[in-house]
């Protein structure tokens, strides 16, 4: 039971391993500032133990574990990337590094919620929605 508990989070994102990319539509890192409406163009698609995409910015690859805790990051330079795709790129910057553990949720078919495992409240999370 314990192991089907700890595994139970890599289902979620492996029920998400479709061809279809997954798309961030809300990036939350700052409780205080307001979420922007357009999140640049970032989007991911999972396997059922890898991850790649965009951040809008910069390509962003690497691996996750049964506790979806991250491994192997890797996050493109943004170059001369401005606007909503650059402020995207550096909500997602902060989030996407090696040991990293995310509570994976699903709140609908189409939405899929990535929560900093810091056991607050307002712990920085990355909504995704595929359509």
């Amino acid at each position: 039971m314990k192991r089907l508990l700890a595994v139970a989070p890599v289902l979620l994102l492996a029920a998400c391993a479709s061809p279809q990319q997954w798309h961030v539509v809300g990036v939350y890192t700052d409780p205080d500032a307001p979420v922007p409406r357009n999140t640049g163009g970032a989007s991911f698609t999972f396997t059922e133990d890898s991850f790649e995409g965009t951040t809008g910015c910069a390509k962003a690859s690497g691996e996750f574990d049964d506790s979806v805790t991250l491994h192997n990051v890797q996050v493109g330079d943004p170059g001369n990337c401005s606007g909503w795709a650059r402020h995207t790129h550096e909500q997602l910057a902060q989030l996407l590094h090696d040991d990293t553990t995310f509570t994976v949720t699903r709140p609908s078919d189409n939405d899929l919620v990535l929560t900093l495992d810091t056991g607050a409240l307002d712990a920085p999370a990355v909504k995704l929605r595929t359509w």
